[in-house]
């Protein structure tokens, strides 16, 4: 995905005057190249400060109640995932106004610490 976004403005100059005759005009407007791009960048860095925070929260607290690895693994995981889902549903949801980054981390923290 990021390589997409890398190519992305070589597309446009290449590719630019063809799809203004096929769309008009606005034609990047409507891809919402930058927004995806933005959005893409927002969710990797939230991604990695949730990994690494359910981290801290959650599986030293696992590992030291629980003796088995694997069933602390999968547990774990599962939640992780649930979690990450969960912040996904909110952030389209209950912020489709507002999706900065700062809005986004307080749910992510919201999510976390319920």
């Amino acid at each position: 995905v990021p390589d997409f976004f890398k190519e992305l403005p070589q597309f446009v100059v290449k590719a630019g005057p063809i799809l203004s005759n096929l769309y008009g005009s606005d034609w990047e407007n409507r891809l919402e190249a930058k927004e995806m791009q933005a959005n893409t960048i927002h969710l990797k860095a939230l991604s990695k400060y949730y990994k690494r925070v359910f981290e801290e929260f959650f599986v030293s607290i696992d590992a030291n109640v629980e003796n088995n690895s694997s069933v602390t693994t999968n547990h774990v995981s599962e939640y992780h995932r649930f979690g990450w889902l969960l912040f996904l549903a909110l952030r389209v949801h209950a912020f489709s106004r507002f999706k900065d980054l700062v809005t986004c981390t307080n749910g992510l923290i919201s999510i976390l610490v319920s």
